[in-house]
């Protein structure tokens, strides 16, 4: 079988991660699969992309989401009618409306199925407008798609809730624990310096629906009560992109204006999943404030280092941290009372971290992209 994996549109860390995941799990599924994998240049260079004999990097252009959308409807086609294939995996959530090929739409992008007011209320109308012609272009693909695979039971349910004609298609598939590829590439520099100071690790970059200010907040009132932690933040401070500095620049506004400098410490991005991993075993604590997602690998790579958790109070944090969490409602004294807790129970801090290993053993790679696989032979296979 050779599958096709269009990954033109999968831009950022979060993303990478699914593909280099499927990339090795399938492929030691599956010793004699052939994969091709499309995907923009800027991304596969700034990213270490897994590979192999059977597995094939194709590069195009840097495009913009009218281009995006494009490629899916006539660059892929070509390119399938040029390279061949049997099947098509899309994990930039947009599908094919008129694939050639069987076609499985891998779905990550919660907040376009999850209303939640609070949130549209940061985004500007122009940013709405765009969410709903994304959406309505994400349906096209469903409609068109032999499967469609969600993250989590809840983003299943909230796309069949809406969309209730194609149930019979909609497949949920946990994420695994994500591999660590032992990469040459990068190295983080670890921050001696705060070795010793409490540490919160926030995994993201920066969007609305982050929530970094509920961490600012927090630290604001932390400074109030003379309360001492850091908040390690995965931001690049020197981003050529736009929209990404624009954010940087609010978020260090917001850090001068509250006085909170000595509470948030920017570990800078983290290259590859090496990075990834340091940043785990140097933090003592991992959180996830954010107010919608679909399933962050964040929550699984904590728990493969027993990192204890902190989470929003929110039905996908709870569907994927289980009892390995502390949750907190979206306030900042909220939060700052599960800080506490951790910081003044060490038996509590050492119970939450037995929990996060016994957590991960629900999200077995091989028995979670094993599922993904056999969809995968099912649409192929099917008359």
């Amino acid at each position: 079988m050779k599958l096709v994996i269009d990954a033109v549109g999968a831009s950022t860390g979060g993303n990478i991660t699914i593909l280099n995941n499927v990339l090795y799990y399938l492929s030691v599924i599956d010793k004699g699969l052939q994969i091709i994998v499309y995907i923009e240049k800027t991304p596969a260079k700034k990213y270490f992309i897994f590979t192999n004999d059977k597995i094939d990097i194709v590069t195009t252009d840097d495009k913009s989401l009218p281009k995006k959308i494009m490629w899916q409807q006539f660059g892929l086609h070509k390119a399938v009618q040029e390279n061949g294939g049997d099947v098509i995996l899309s994990i930039t959530n947009i599908g094919s409306f008129f694939p050639k090929v069987p076609q499985v739409v891998y779905f990550h992008q919660a907040l376009l199925f999850i209303p939640n007011k609070q949130l549209f209320g940061f985004f500007g109308f122009s940013y709405i407008i765009r969410f709903k012609v994304l959406k309505f272009f994400v349906i096209l693909g469903f409609l068109k798609a032999k499967a469609i695979i969600a993250q989590t039971e809840f983003v299943k349910q909230s796309i069949v809730k809406q969309l209730p004609s194609i149930k019979n298609k909609v497949h949920r598939v946990y994420s695994g624990v994500p591999k660590v590829f032992e990469v040459q590439q990068g190295k983080w520099e670890i921050p001696k310096k705060i070795e010793k100071e409490f540490k919160i690790l926030y995994i993201a970059h920066p969007a609305e629906y982050k929530n970094f200010d509920i961490l600012f907040e927090t630290a604001k009132l932390a400074k109030e009560k003379n309360i001492q932690f850091k908040f390690l933040l995965t931001l690049d401070r020197s981003s050529d992109n736009p929209r990404y500095q624009n954010f940087i620049s609010q978020y260090l506004a917001k850090i001068q204006a509250y006085g909170i400098e000595e509470y948030i410490y920017f570990t800078g991005s983290l290259k590859n999943s090496v990075e990834i991993k340091e940043a785990y075993l140097f933090t003592d604590v991992v959180i996830h404030p954010s107010l919608v997602e679909s399933f962050p690998q964040t929550f699984t790579e904590a728990m493969q280092f027993g990192k204890p958790l902190i989470s929003i109070d929110l039905p996908y944090a709870k569907e994927i941290a289980g009892n390995a969490s502390l949750y907190f409602k979206n306030d900042s004294i909220n939060l700052l009372e599960k800080i506490l807790q951790y910081q003044k129970d060490s038996q509590l801090f050492k119970e939450m971290s037995k929990k996060s290993k016994e957590r991960i053993n629900f999200f077995d790679p091989m028995k979670r992209w094993d599922k993904l696989y056999k969809i995968i032979k099912l649409v192929k296979n099917e008359k």
